[in-house]
């Protein structure tokens, strides 16, 4: 865990201590949960249908690129908020200062 230094917001990994997120929780500080994951724009079929007998073909372009990533939040089990974004996400994305 880690205060931020332009607010009092405080941030803690995945590893953080139960006990010490109940201590806040406690003391009325509201917990978010953040995930991410990422969707990719074309996937490839592995399986198709064709008349018994017959070879299943189909096109498809190996090289398509494109991916859309998704960032939501929940709190207290209610989803809060979700952002799309067309960039790659790591750590400084979290931490980038607005």
């Amino acid at each position: 865990m880690y205060q931020n230094s332009t607010d009092d917001l405080y941030h803690f990994t995945s590893g953080a201590n139960s006990q010490e997120l109940k201590a806040y929780e406690e003391a009325g500080h509201p917990i978010i949960s953040l995930d991410e994951s990422g969707f990719a724009h074309h996937m490839p079929r592995t399986h198709g249908y064709s008349p018994k007998g017959k070879r299943c073909e189909g096109i498809h372009d190996w090289g398509a690129k494109g991916r859309t990533n998704v960032i939501g939040a929940l709190f207290q089990g209610l989803l809060l908020t979700v952002s799309l974004f067309r960039f790659s996400i790591n750590t400084e994305c979290y931490t980038m200062d607005h």
